[in-house]
């Protein structure tokens, strides 16, 4: 596992989610790439003027989140992104060829019966990259076990699961395949 893609939020959630990919980009030995995106504007005229302020909060909320993280020397690279959230990740994911997403799990639904939000839960659906879903508030802890989920069972990509063996390997993690 070489590269770990971990898209954020907002700052409260961002900071744990950040914090747990470093961790485990610290025993896995991976590189962090970790893209805050912000929305385009569709106001006529003030669009370059919107669009600056936008990206001038984004980055600066990023950079808040960055500096509250405690990196352990794992090499972290950052950028705020203009553009629909989740098609930015699935497309920036295939771009930089990322064996990984870390996200955070809940949105801030007060229906607690909902895990995972609405933009963790479309990249669930429109990427084919495996997810280490994070609750809110989780710290890391060697994975023991990994319950994996599958539709059809058919896999459409030769090294899919390499991510799930590095994790079998590295932590020693048992694997539970359940068959929806």
């Amino acid at each position: 596992m070489k590269t770990i893609l971990v898209p954020l939020g907002n700052s409260e959630k961002a900071i744990n989610t950040l914090q747990y990919a470093v961790d485990f980009a610290s025993i896995a030995g991976a590189k962090i790439y970790v893209i805050q995106v912000y929305g385009a504007t569709k106001v006529a005229g003030a669009i370059k003027k919107m669009d600056a302020i936008l990206e001038a909060d984004s980055k600066e909320e990023l950079n808040y989140i960055l500096s509250q993280v405690d990196s352990k020397n794992i090499k972290i690279v950052a950028k705020s992104v203009k553009g629909q959230i989740a098609d930015s990740i699935s497309r920036i994911a295939k771009q930089l060829e990322v064996d990984l997403i870390i996200a955070s799990a809940k949105n801030s639904s007060a229906d607690s019966s909902i895990y995972l939000g609405p933009i963790t839960g479309s990249i669930v659906k429109q990427t084919e990259l495996p997810m280490l879903v994070i609750p809110k508030g989780f710290k890391f802890n060697p994975i023991n076990k990994v319950l994996l989920g599958l539709r059809s069972g058919i896999l459409k990509h030769a090294h899919v699961l390499d991510p799930l063996y590095i994790l079998k390997e590295t932590f020693k993690t048992k694997v539970c395949l359940l068959h929806v």
